[in-house]
């Protein structure tokens, strides 16, 4: 049960980074590199 509620908590984490990366890319360049890091950070999460 607890490791439901951290899925989520990672999923609603997630969800605000994608937000904040989105808001970054209308000011300025892309953040390509956050995003590969954050999918391995993901990938390493799910394999766990």
């Amino acid at each position: 049960r607890a490791w439901r509620e951290d899925r989520q908590a990672l999923r609603w984490r997630a969800g605000e980074f994608a937000e904040q990366l989105r808001r970054q890319r209308a000011l300025g360049p892309p953040l390509a590199v956050g995003v590969a890091e954050l999918r391995l950070a993901l990938d390493g999460y799910r394999q766990e």
